[in-house]
C-alpha cells in the first residue's frame, strides 16, 4: 500500500487467502487487495463483520494438497480389524509420551505417531514399543488420509487436510487468538472434539469408536459436509480464467 500510494492502479490482482476459520485477525484485510479467499461461509461472514465488502469475498475452500482431492472411503473397522489413530505431535511436546502411553491401552487401535524433527522425542515415544512411529516425513497426506482419527493442534492447516481428507479430529492444544476459531470449527461442526490432556483424549478416542463407532459415524458426516478437497484445483482455475484486476463493484 505504502508503495502505491498515489500511484496509477496495481498492474496486477492482489489476491488474500485467508487460512484461518472464524477467529479473523483483522490484519488479514486491513491492507489492499482486489479479494479475499476464504475456506468457509462463517469466516466470511465474520469477515463481513468486520467491514470487508461482500463483492470482495469469496468462499472457495482451503488449498489443500492434490492427494486429499481424491475420494478414499473410510469405514467402520471389519472383524479383525482395528481403528487406526494417528497422533501427530507439533509443539504440544509436553503431554505427548503421557497421552500416547494412554492411548496404547486400547487393544482395538493401531496407532501411529509423527514428531518432525524432534529425535529426543522420537526415540521416547519408541521405546514405548506397540505402535508406528515417524520422525520428519512426507508421508503425512497419506497418513491424516489412511487415519479414521487424526489427533493434532488446530492449526489452520491440519485441519482443513483432516476436513478435506475426511478424517474426523481431536483437537489436542489450541494456541491462544488464531487457533481458537479453528477449533471451534471442528467441535461446533460436530467433525470432532477438543480434549487437552492424556486423559481427555483416551477418553474421546475410546467414546468415538465405542458402540461399532457410533459417534465416530456422526463425525464422519461432519467432515465430509465441512470438506472442500478440490479447493487448490477451484482456485487455480479461477485465477488463471482472470480474476478481475480492480475492485468488483
Amino acid at each position: 500500500d505504502h508503495l502505491y500510494a498515489g500511484q496509477p492502479p496495481r498492474p496486477f490482482v492482489q489476491v488474500t487467502i485467508v487460512t484461518d476459520s472464524l477467529t479473523v485477525n483483522r490484519v488479514w484485510h486491513t491492507g489492499h487487495s482486489d479479494w479475499y479467499l476464504v475456506p468457509n461461509e462463517p469466516t466470511a461472514e465474520v469477515m463481513r463483520g468486520q467491514g470487508v465488502p461482500a463483492a470482495k469475498l469469496r468462499v472457495e475452500g482451503f488449498p489443500t494438497p492434490a492427494y486429499f482431492a481424491t475420494p478414499r472411503e473410510k469405514a467402520v473397522p471389519g472383524p479383525g480389524q482395528k481403528w487406526r489413530v494417528l497422533f501427530m505431535v507439533n509443539s504440544g511436546k509436553r503431554i505427548a509420551v503421557e497421552a500416547v502411553r494412554a492411548l496404547r491401552t486400547l487393544e482395538n487401535v493401531a496407532l501411529t505417531v509423527t514428531v518432525g524433527r524432534d529425535e529426543a522425542l522420537e526415540a521416547r515415544i519408541r521405546a514405548l514399543g506397540g505402535l508406528e512411529v515417524y520422525g520428519w516425513t512426507s508421508e503425512l497426506p497419506r497418513l491424516v488420509a489412511e487415519a479414521h482419527v487424526v489427533v493434532s493442534k488446530a492449526g489452520g492447516a491440519t485441519v482443513q487436510e483432516c476436513l478435506a481428507a475426511g478424517t474426523p479430529m481431536i483437537v489436542s492444544q489450541v494456541v491462544p487468538g488464531q487457533e481458537e476459531g479453528n477449533a471451534r470449527l471442528v467441535a461446533e461442526g460436530g467433525a470432532g472434539v477438543i480434549a487437552v490432556t492424556p486423559e481427555a483424549i483416551l477418553e474421546a478416542v475410546r467414546a468415538g469408536f465405542a458402540g461399532d463407532g457410533q459417534e465416530w459415524l456422526g463425525w464422519r458426516a461432519a467432515v465430509a459436509a465441512l470438506g472442500r478437497p478440490g479447493a487448490s484445483a477451484g482456485i487455480a482455475a479461477w485465477m488463471v480464467a482472470g480474476c478481475p484486476a480492480q475492485d468488483p463493484a
